[in-house]
């Protein structure tokens, strides 16, 4: 494929992930997974969750950095190399960011006299609920065998995979311990336990 047009394709993917992505970056993750991975075969659900794995463990909002990453893996993995990969970064990032930047300038101009309207009000309304079952489809997402190991390969590495998400879930949710603290624990369980 020619890098251009694989350039205008990556660059109308994550625009149309940013147009859409309302929510935050969590939202945005399954929406980049279906144009990344489904749609247009970028990354395999592997490179994908690794993608995010390690998005999740550097600073930053996770779906701008997946934009990144994603946008450099799918052209290093087309054959374009490292500067063919900084350039379809670039593109991604600045593709879903784009129109947030529009739409905030737009809410700061004009919107913010309109906030208690019916409409804005209707809208708010309907877009949260929409925005909790893109999160959840991510959670399906990740419920694979890329991300656990089933227990026919290995019965010790499943075990292992499903003790790791027991932990992470309780940490999260009961101890509120935080992504970065959980992250670096998990993999170091990993590394001793796999």
């Amino acid at each position: 494929m020619n890098i251009l047009v694989l350039y205008f394709q990556l660059f109308l993917s994550f625009l149309k992930v940013g147009v859409l992505g309302f929510g935050g970056g969590f939202s945005m993750l399954s929406m980049i997974h279906s144009e990344a991975v489904v749609n247009h075969h970028w990354l395999t659900n592997g490179q994908y969750t690794d993608v995010v794995a390690v998005c999740q463990a550097t600073p930053g909002p996770v779906g701008v950095s997946s934009a990144a990453c994603v946008g450099y893996a799918s052209l290093v993995n087309a054959g374009y190399g490292f500067f063919g990969g900084i350039v379809g970064a670039l593109l991604a990032v600045t593709a879903e960011m784009l129109p947030a930047l529009l739409v905030m300038l737009l809410i700061c101009k004009v919107l913010m006299k309109y906030m208690d309207h019916k409409y804005v009000e209707d809208f708010l309304r309907g877009v949260r609920p929409a925005t909790v079952g893109l999160a959840l489809s991510l959670v399906v997402f990740f419920l694979c065998g890329d991300n656990f190991t089933l227990p026919t390969e290995s019965w010790w590495h499943f075990l292992v995979s499903i003790l790791i998400f027991v932990f992470a879930l309780v940490a999260q949710l009961v101890y509120r311990l935080g992504a970065a603290r959980i992250i670096i624990i998990c993999a170091l369980a990993g590394i001793v336990l796999m």
